[in-house]
């Protein structure tokens, strides 16, 4: 998925850059409403991983539109129509794919109780945290996070 590779690569060009430019301007923040400078350079460290994160998180999930509708076009051919049935009811035009929760399109493209939808389930569940805004006090690993999610995309293209 070359959206990861290029997302991945912009993180690293910021990670770069953030540190000098924050070390900068660490001087002008100190006092800023009370909060330390360091507080403030950590909170816009977190602010700028959690952005990066959920950038993959959206990469995966169009990936998993994209694998679900394959694997719902490829299963409604299917001869026997006890095979068809319930894949019929699952419309594979784009808008309805997307409506389709991420976690039940996960669940028709690997094993609900398997290691992969586990560790899917948290990085979503993570991002549903960042989305509904909170921000989290925890650290990410965006290139770790980019590494696994693009070994699960590449695992379940295979499954589909």
């Amino acid at each position: 998925m070359k959206e990861f590779s290029d997302i991945l690569g912009a993180y690293s060009h910021a990670k770069k850059n953030l540190d000098r430019l924050w070390q900068e301007e660490l001087p002008s923040l100190a006092g800023v409403e009370g909060v330390s400078a360091s507080m403030e350079l950590e909170r816009r460290r977190l602010i700028t991983l959690q952005a990066f994160f959920f950038l993959l998180i959206a990469q995966f999930e169009a990936e998993l539109n994209r694998l679900a509708a394959v694997l719902i076009d490829r299963m409604k051919r299917q001869a026997d129509w006890r095979d068809r049935r319930v894949w019929n009811d699952l419309e594979h035009q784009p808008e309805r794919i997307r409506n389709i929760p991420v976690m039940r399109k996960l669940a028709l493209l690997t094993d609900k109780r398997g290691v992969v939808y586990r560790r899917i389930k948290e990085l979503y569940d993570i991002r549903n945290r960042i989305a509904h805004g909170t921000l989290l006090t925890e650290e990410i690993d965006v290139a770790e996070v980019a590494d696994e999610l693009q070994r699960f995309a590449a695992g379940l293209n295979e499954a589909s």
